[in-house]
């Protein structure tokens, strides 16, 4: 039987994207949010995780998705830090097996790894590595 592979599932912009389940650590509300002064367009401010202080992603500017309205945030890991990820909504869990995933169009956007489809809508599964690399080229760790 193939193995099957978890993403999370979320709104972003009218669209679904996911995350490997792997990489996620948690989804929490996101209730205030400190802007930082000179930071970059897409970093939306830092919030207080439960005493760690973290990053707040506008992952639409990143992957230029159209605006969208922060709701809630994928935590994730990325090199022992902790980064928030601004999403609209979590929809839920995807399992799928790799058979299931096509691969994206070749004008997709770089961070999306491959396309699945979820009842009658079409997931793009974004990468959390190429994300996160293209934040982190920006020094996201010193804010």
């Amino acid at each position: 039987m193939p193995k099957e592979i978890s993403f999370l599932v979320f709104d972003l912009g009218g669209k679904l994207f996911a995350f490997e389940l792997s990489n996620v650590r948690e989804v929490v509300r996101v209730k205030e949010v400190t802007k930082v002064p000179r930071a970059p367009d897409y970093i939306k401010g830092v919030f207080n995780l439960r005493g760690q202080i973290v990053p707040l992603i506008d992952l639409s500017k990143v992957i230029n998705a159209g605006s969208s309205k922060c709701r809630e945030a994928i935590i994730l890991s990325y090199d022992d830090e902790l980064v928030g990820i601004a999403v609209e909504s979590v929809r839920g869990v995807l399992r799928v097996t790799k058979d299931d995933i096509t691969s994206p169009p070749s004008d997709a956007s770089e961070f999306i790894e491959g396309l699945v489809k979820w009842g009658d809508r079409l997931v793009s599964i974004l990468s959390s590595e190429k994300v996160l690399s293209r934040i982190s080229g920006e020094e996201v760790s010193n804010y």
